[in-house]
């Protein structure tokens, strides 16, 4: 095409493009459909895959662009229903919804955060365990029947996990447009990862979670994260050194309804390390106690924070 080649592959055997940081494999691109040009390379719709050690940060649906001149690489939700969903971070235990994430190959920082030209950015990282009741409430709307439970009863009718949308439509006996409707509402929502090209469904542990947690079987929590900068400050920057995310533009974070505890950050950021332990200097109240200070470490595991500094 022109002074543009063309790479394709199937969606049974997508062509792929590997990314390596210091002789590592760091990312890890799939489409069906890839142009390269003499500035770089790009595709519309491509599966994308971050690898954090033996973790991974994975989305199902996203557009891909490298510049070859500034060695960046550019991940960024598109008109895709599909591109609304969240990446899914093993490592951190998140799921992680923002529009645009970037890469300069020379730099040890990954950017998470508003698309290119914008003046606002906003982010949200939610608790892989996270559950809210009046949620879990409203996703059932008018039908007889909770869609999660829907999906769960069938992955174990069909004994397993990844589905075509086909099959799950015959046995609610509903149309395959409105059960696509329905799988691509639960992948943005990330219960489920949706493939538009094989049109299969692929159930998320959070879905059996969830249910679980309304029927009081398992623990949960409600840590949700959300961050909105200003332009020139990103929502989020992923430090390759250590795995870190420092999150700014926070006000606050809620660690439990019951109990009446939320932090209130200083400058707005904190800092994430692996599942879900974070750092932040500022305010914590915990019911009739409000406790400030600099070096609060929560840890997840045990649910607590460690005051260092008050």
């Amino acid at each position: 095409e022109g002074a543009n080649v063309r790479g394709r592959g199937e969606s049974a055997f997508p062509a792929k493009i590997n990314l390596f940081r210091n002789d590592t494999l760091f990312i890890k691109i799939e489409a069906t459909d890839f142009i390269f040009s003499a500035s770089g390379l790009n595709s519309q719709k491509t599966a994308a895959t971050l690898y954090l050690g033996t973790d991974s940060v994975y989305h199902s649906n996203l557009g891909f662009s490298f510049n070859s001149k500034s060695r960046r690489v550019s991940l960024s939700r598109t008109n895709n229903p599909v591109s609304r969903s969240p990446y899914y971070n093993t490592y951190h235990s998140l799921d992680m919804y923002f529009e645009n994430l970037s890469w300069d190959m020379n730099s040890s920082q990954v950017i998470m955060s508003r698309p290119m030209g914008a003046a606002m950015g906003q982010a949200l990282f939610e608790s892989s365990t996270f559950f809210n009741s009046d949620d879990f409430l409203k996703l059932m709307g008018l039908d007889d029947y909770h869609p999660l439970s829907r999906l769960k009863n069938f992955s174990e009718w069909y004994y397993s996990e990844t589905f075509p949308v086909s099959e799950f439509a015959k046995w609610m006996n509903k149309s395959e447009e409105t059960t696509v409707g329905l799988c691509i509402d639960m992948a943005n929502r990330g219960f489920v990862f949706y493939d538009d090209e094989k049109r299969e469904v692929t159930i998320k542990k959070k879905t059996k979670d969830y249910i679980d947690s309304y029927a009081g079987k398992i623990d949960y929590d409600v840590l949700s994260i959300f961050s909105e900068t200003k332009a020139p400050v990103d929502n989020a920057l992923l430090d390759l050194t250590n795995n870190k995310i420092t999150v700014n533009g926070v006000r606050n974070v809620f660690l439990s309804d019951s109990q009446s505890v939320a932090i209130y950050p200083y400058n707005q950021q904190i800092i994430i390390g692996k599942n879900r332990e974070f750092k932040f200097d500022g305010v914590v109240r915990a019911g009739l106690f409000t406790f400030f200070g600099h070096d609060f470490q929560f840890n997840y595991d045990t649910f607590k924070i460690k005051l260092h500094k008050i």
